[in-house]
Protein backbone atom coordinates (compact mmCIF):
# COMPACT_ATOMS: atom_id res chain seq x y z
CA UNK A 1 0.00 0.00 0.00
CA UNK A 2 2.80 2.40 0.88
CA UNK A 3 4.52 1.65 -2.44
CA UNK A 4 1.31 2.38 -4.31
CA UNK A 5 0.95 5.78 -2.61
CA UNK A 6 4.60 6.55 -3.23
CA UNK A 7 4.46 5.69 -6.95
CA UNK A 8 1.13 7.47 -7.41
CA UNK A 9 2.55 10.59 -5.77
CA UNK A 10 5.71 10.35 -7.85
CA UNK A 11 3.65 9.99 -11.04
CA UNK A 12 1.55 13.06 -10.17
CA UNK A 13 4.62 15.15 -9.39
CA UNK A 14 6.34 14.13 -12.62
CA UNK A 15 3.18 14.77 -14.63
CA UNK A 16 2.96 18.29 -13.20
CA UNK A 17 6.62 18.97 -13.93
CA UNK A 18 6.39 17.70 -17.51
CA UNK A 19 3.18 19.59 -18.22
CA UNK A 20 4.51 22.91 -16.95
CA UNK A 21 5.42 25.45 -19.57
CA UNK A 22 9.20 25.72 -19.33
CA UNK A 23 9.08 29.28 -20.61
CA UNK A 24 7.54 30.64 -17.43
CA UNK A 25 9.80 33.35 -16.10
CA UNK A 26 11.65 33.92 -19.35
CA UNK A 27 9.99 37.24 -20.04
CA UNK A 28 11.88 40.00 -18.27
CA UNK A 29 10.15 41.89 -15.53
CA UNK A 30 8.48 45.08 -16.64
CA UNK A 31 10.99 47.85 -16.21
CA UNK A 32 10.89 51.57 -16.40
CA UNK A 33 11.79 52.81 -19.87
CA UNK A 34 15.12 54.52 -20.30
CA UNK A 35 14.92 58.18 -19.33
CA UNK A 36 14.56 60.69 -22.17
CA UNK A 37 17.93 61.37 -23.73
CA UNK A 38 19.59 58.34 -22.10
CA UNK A 39 19.99 56.72 -25.48
CA UNK A 40 22.11 59.65 -26.66
CA UNK A 41 24.97 58.77 -24.32
CA UNK A 42 25.04 55.00 -24.83
CA UNK A 43 28.27 53.78 -26.39
CA UNK A 44 29.94 50.39 -26.54
CA UNK A 45 32.71 51.44 -24.16
CA UNK A 46 30.51 53.06 -21.52
CA UNK A 47 27.43 50.83 -21.51
CA UNK A 48 27.01 47.84 -23.77
CA UNK A 49 30.51 46.35 -23.35
CA UNK A 50 29.79 45.77 -19.66
CA UNK A 51 26.54 44.00 -20.49
CA UNK A 52 28.24 41.70 -23.00
CA UNK A 53 31.17 41.09 -20.63
CA UNK A 54 28.92 40.26 -17.68
CA UNK A 55 26.16 38.38 -19.46
CA UNK A 56 27.61 36.82 -22.63
CA UNK A 57 31.36 36.25 -22.81
CA UNK A 58 31.42 33.40 -20.31
CA UNK A 59 29.99 31.27 -23.15
CA UNK A 60 30.72 33.39 -26.23
CA UNK A 61 34.45 34.01 -26.22
CA UNK A 62 37.33 33.14 -28.45
CA UNK A 63 37.40 31.07 -31.62
CA UNK A 64 35.43 28.25 -30.00
CA UNK A 65 32.66 30.34 -28.43
CA UNK A 66 29.26 28.73 -28.08
CA UNK A 67 27.47 28.64 -31.42
CA UNK A 68 30.64 29.90 -33.08
CA UNK A 69 29.95 33.35 -31.63
CA UNK A 70 32.67 35.49 -30.05
CA UNK A 71 31.49 38.59 -28.19
CA UNK A 72 34.77 39.66 -26.61
CA UNK A 73 35.66 42.57 -28.89
CA UNK A 74 33.88 45.56 -30.33
CA UNK A 75 34.31 44.29 -33.90
CA UNK A 76 33.01 40.81 -33.08
CA UNK A 77 29.94 42.22 -31.32
CA UNK A 78 29.32 44.63 -34.20
CA UNK A 79 29.42 41.77 -36.71
CA UNK A 80 26.70 39.98 -34.73
CA UNK A 81 24.69 43.20 -34.66
CA UNK A 82 25.06 43.54 -38.43
CA UNK A 83 23.81 40.03 -39.13
CA UNK A 84 20.84 40.52 -36.77
CA UNK A 85 21.62 37.66 -34.41
CA UNK A 86 21.96 39.73 -31.27
CA UNK A 87 18.64 41.53 -31.63
CA UNK A 88 16.86 38.29 -32.44
CA UNK A 89 18.30 36.39 -29.49
CA UNK A 90 17.98 39.04 -26.76
CA UNK A 91 14.31 39.66 -27.60
CA UNK A 92 13.14 36.12 -28.43
CA UNK A 93 11.27 34.46 -25.54
CA UNK A 94 11.06 31.18 -27.50
CA UNK A 95 14.82 30.96 -28.01
CA UNK A 96 16.27 33.43 -25.50
CA UNK A 97 19.80 34.43 -24.89
CA UNK A 98 20.97 33.92 -22.25
CA UNK A 99 19.32 30.49 -22.37
CA UNK A 100 18.01 30.68 -18.80
CA UNK A 101 15.85 33.69 -19.67
CA UNK A 102 15.94 37.10 -21.21
CA UNK A 103 18.10 39.88 -19.85
CA UNK A 104 16.44 42.54 -17.70
CA UNK A 105 14.49 44.95 -19.89
CA UNK A 106 16.80 47.86 -19.04
CA UNK A 107 19.79 45.96 -20.48
CA UNK A 108 17.82 44.95 -23.56
CA UNK A 109 16.78 48.59 -24.04
CA UNK A 110 20.39 49.77 -23.71
CA UNK A 111 21.59 47.30 -26.32
CA UNK A 112 18.72 48.14 -28.68
CA UNK A 113 19.37 51.89 -28.31
CA UNK A 114 23.04 51.33 -29.03
CA UNK A 115 22.19 49.22 -32.08
CA UNK A 116 19.67 51.78 -33.36
CA UNK A 117 22.40 54.42 -33.25
CA UNK A 118 24.65 52.24 -35.41
CA UNK A 119 26.72 50.76 -32.58
CA UNK A 120 29.04 53.65 -31.72
CA UNK A 121 32.23 52.68 -29.99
Amino acid sequence: MKNRIFYTSLFVILAVIVSCDNKVGLVPKKAEPLPAGACDSIRYTNATKAIFDNECVSCHSGPFGSGGVDLTTYSSVLSQVTNGRIKDRITNINNPMPPFGLLPQSKIDSILCWMDKGGPQ
